[in-house]
């Protein structure tokens, strides 16, 4: 316990009750906080799903591309025309 370093052990120990009390939390200041959290979450949901869209669109363009040079490389190596390269 912390030593007082007022004249009146009155007021100390009415601070020590206080601060006794206080070292949890109560139930509205966390229902406040899950709340707060709770709308914080529903404003960057929306945000979150377009950034995998265009996640999801990059890879698939990406996949296009590498199909495309694939077919290419295949058709330089082996020296011939494919159907759906032309």
């Amino acid at each position: 316990m912390m030593r007082c370093k007022c004249a009146s052990r009155v007021a100390c120990r009415w601070s020590y009750a206080l601060w006794d009390r206080r070292l949890g939390f109560t139930l509205i200041e966390l229902l406040v906080v899950i709340a707060i959290i709770a709308i914080l979450a529903a404003i960057l949901f929306p945000v979150f799903s377009q950034a995998r869209e265009k996640a999801r669109q990059a890879t698939c363009i990406s996949n296009n591309r590498n199909i495309i040079m694939a077919a290419i490389q295949y058709s330089q190596d082996y020296e011939t025309r494919s159907s759906c390269i032309t």
